[in-house]
């Protein structure tokens, strides 16, 4: 469609506008590192500027918007693997084989590990 960017832009786009918000907030880029902050704590801190960031001539603010009305607050972008996150990855598990988009439920228990993530922030 004429003057509607596509999605694969957007995605394909994204880890250059990461890296504008790494340079434009002054921050050590994604996931931050060392106290300096980073993306997600600059977006998720100010969802607005975020976003604003984020755009260029060819990804509008309200496109952007659009894009990001799922999570408004860039929470999806949280590298922390909670209860919730785990519960929202089983509904999708549940979901897909309920519809026969796979054939068995995916054992979570098997391929969710979060122990280097616990031992990382332990080291902080």
């Amino acid at each position: 469609m004429r003057g509607v960017p596509q999605w694969g832009h957007v995605f394909s786009s994204l880890p250059d506008c990461l890296k504008q918000v790494s340079q434009k907030t002054n921050s050590r880029g994604c996931g931050g590192g060392g106290g300096g902050g980073g993306t997600y704590e600059f977006a998720s801190g100010d969802p607005e500027q975020g976003i604003e960031v984020l755009s260029d001539e060819r990804l509008s603010v309200p496109f952007l918007k659009l894009v990001y009305s799922y999570s408004p607050d860039f929470a999806i972008y949280d590298p922390a693997i909670t209860d919730d996150v785990i519960a929202r990855i089983e509904d999708a598990n549940v979901f897909l084989a309920n519809q026969g988009l796979i054939s068995q439920k995916v054992d979570l228990n098997r391929f969710i590990d979060k122990s280097y993530y616990e031992a990382v922030l332990s080291d902080r």
